[in-house]
This record gives C-alpha cells, sequence and structure tokens, in this order.
C-alpha cells in the first residue's frame, strides 16, 4: 500500500481549515451539523477508493444521511465507514444506489465464488452463491462470524450486486489458523478509513498478535486493539504501536461506544430512517456482534435495517435473523 497518510492527513486538517474560514465562527465546530455535512464530503475527496463518485450528505443531531450512486456495495459501505469515523456523528443511513453492471448473473456469481475461494481466512467450500439481478444470496456454513461476515463483505466488492441475503451459519468453531487470522486483522486495517496509508505490522503466532507501526491518536491505538480480537485470537499486544500525533486527522478519531451508547445510537438511526418506520425490528446487542430480528414486510426493509445498523460506531458483526412475511427466495448454485 502506498504512504498515503501524510497527504490524506494533510488534505482533512486543509478542509477543516477551510471551513473555519468559511464559517462565521470563530473556528471549525464538528457538532454542527451543516459542518459536519462538509466535513464528510472533504473526508471523501481525499479516499482513493470514492474519486469520481458524487455522494451527497445530509445531518440532523449527529446522523448523517448518505445518498448518490457507486458502482459496488463495498463503495458504498466505504463511504458508510468513513463517515462513522468523524467525531461527532452517531450513525449513518445509506439510500446510495449501486449501479447495474454489464454481467449476467451466472457471471457474478462465479466472481463472487472466485473472491471467496481466494480468501485464505474464509472456508469456503461448503458456501454457495445465487445471483439474481442486483440480489446475491450466501448460503452454507462457516466455522465463525467472523467468516460468514468476511464472505459477506467479499461479495460486496462484486460490481452490479446492490442486496446479499446472507444466510451462511456458523458452527461457532473458536480455532483457527495464524494466517486466517492475520489475512482477516490486515484486511480489517486496510478497510478502516480510519488508518489509511498507515504501516501496521500483524505478526501472528499461536493465537498471539502483536501489532506495530505509527498511528495517529491513542483513541485510534485502542480502536485497533480492539478491532484485531478477532475470531481465535487469545491476547493482542499493541505496544508496538507509537503514537505520532503527526498522523491525527482532524475531527476523526478511534471510536469505542460502550453498549448503551451503541443500543441508543441504533435506537436513534431506526427512527431517522422513515424507510423502517411502522417495523417491529429487535436488536441483541454483544460485545461487537448484533443479533437483528422482528418481522417486516419485505425483503427491502430487511435491507435497509441491516444497512442501517451497519452505520452504527460499535457494531462489527452482523447476524440478520428478520423474517420477511413474503420472502423472496434465490436459487444458489
Amino acid at each position: 500500500m502506498r504512504n498515503l497518510a501524510h497527504p490524506l492527513r494533510s488534505l482533512l486538517a486543509l478542509s477543516a481549515l477551510t471551513l473555519t474560514a468559511a464559517s462565521a465562527t470563530p473556528e471549525f465546530v464538528l457538532e454542527d451539523d451543516a459542518g459536519l455535512a462538509d466535513f464528510i464530503g472533504m473526508t471523501f475527496t481525499a479516499d482513493e477508493r470514492l474519486v469520481g463518485d458524487t455522494i451527497h450528505v445530509s445531518v440532523n443531531q449527529g446522523i448523517a444521511t448518505l445518498s448518490g450512486k457507486v458502482a459496488t456495495l463495498n463503495q458504498a459501505e466505504r463511504a458508510v465507514e468513513r463517515t462513522k469515523s468523524v467525531e461527532a456523528v452517531r450513525g449513518v443511513i445509506s439510500e446510495i444506489k449501486i449501479a447495474s453492471a454489464r454481467l449476467s448473473d451466472e457471471q457474478r456469481a462465479a466472481d463472487i465464488a472466485r473472491r471467496l475461494a481466494a480468501a485464505p481466512g474464509i472456508s469456503s467450500s461448503a458456501i454457495t452463491v445465487g445471483v439474481h439481478d442486483q440480489y446475491a444470496v450466501l448460503d452454507g456454513q462457516v466455522g465463525s462470524w467472523d467468516e460468514q461476515e468476511l464472505a459477506r463483505e467479499l461479495a460486496a466488492e462484486t460490481p452490479g450486486i446492490a442486496v446479499i441475503e446472507n444466510r451462511i451459519t456458523s458452527t461457532n468453531k473458536p480455532s483457527r489458523s495464524d494466517r486466517a487470522i492475520r489475512w482477516q486483522i490486515e484486511r480489517d486495517i486496510a478497510d478502516d478509513p480510519l488508518h489509511d496509508g498507515l504501516h501496521i505490522a500483524v505478526s501472528v503466532n499461536g493465537g498471539q498478535v502483536r501489532l506495530s507501526g505509527k498511528i495517529g491518536t491513542a483513541g485510534e491505538k485502542a480502536q485497533l486493539i480492539q478491532r484485531a480480537r478477532v475470531t481465535g485470537v487469545s491476547e493482542v499486544n499493541g505496544e508496538g504501536l507509537e503514537i505520532a500525533r503527526s498522523l491525527s486527522m482532524e475531527g476523526m478519531t478511534g471510536k469505542a461506544p460502550s453498549t448503551s451508547a451503541t443500543r441508543q445510537a441504533l435506537n436513534d438511526v431506526f427512527l431517522h430512517d422513515k424507510r423502517l418506520k411502522g417495523t417491529d425490528i429487535t436488536i441483541d446487542l454483544d460485545g461487537r456482534v448484533l443479533t437483528l430480528g422482528g418481522t417486516t414486510t419485505s425483503a427491502e426493509v430487511k435491507t435497509v435495517a441491516e444497512s442501517d445498523a451497519r452505520g452504527v460506531p460499535g457494531v462489527e458483526i452482523i447476524i440478520n435473523r428478520i423474517t420477511v412475511s413474503e420472502d423472496r427466495r434465490v436459487a444458489v448454485q
């Protein structure tokens, strides 16, 4: 990965100064909804994965709403992750649309299957894939909920896929190879906008993880150590992580919200999203794993609830057990 840390973080600092100069207030205040929306838009221009995409941002009481169109679901969720990293954002609602791709259902299913087969952190032999239009279904069984989530993330990289129904179940097998653990942690670091351009070394030996490198703030360090506690890890040693204030990003920091704060943010996001009005959704939060339950009238509403949950800091893995009164099934192959 090219070292983008200094230019990216400098750009964000310059963006904050620009917004400050343009406002009537003496300093940039991230708690202001209008300032938050402008700042989030600025961060998108600093992200290589979002270059060329037009994403619109609005903020209401710390809840950000994103709209626009991108090529992949992965890009839409990248925008959500970047927005989540902004200090005063409590949750994100994504209304971003995914552009259709000039690929057949069979070609997209095959592309997803190839991505899964190439991933060292997933036991993909028992996973089946089905695609119909922009709708993909993953089915089968893996050893951990981490692998279930990773499978979904890989499927989201395929162009034209807008909805993923993840029916994969877990055997809750705690043991994983050091190679699989390292691959997952390195992927998580690369996918986290908060760690853009930073060179973080990861070593794993017998389930014990060591992290080293330079990072911007104590909050980022704490979040990185927490995220490294994936399934199969017995210990995380972050003594090799050095805090370098020059790498801190204006308005962005690591977040480790309490369970009660995460639960409150989930409730607030669900209330803000008009698409969920009148729905009966339950939440069960256990550490970083959220289980959604209840009943909805359509698969679309089920998808919206899961998308909203992904926009809340503190939620990393989602098990979507919401039932749909008229379930739409896609054949797997």
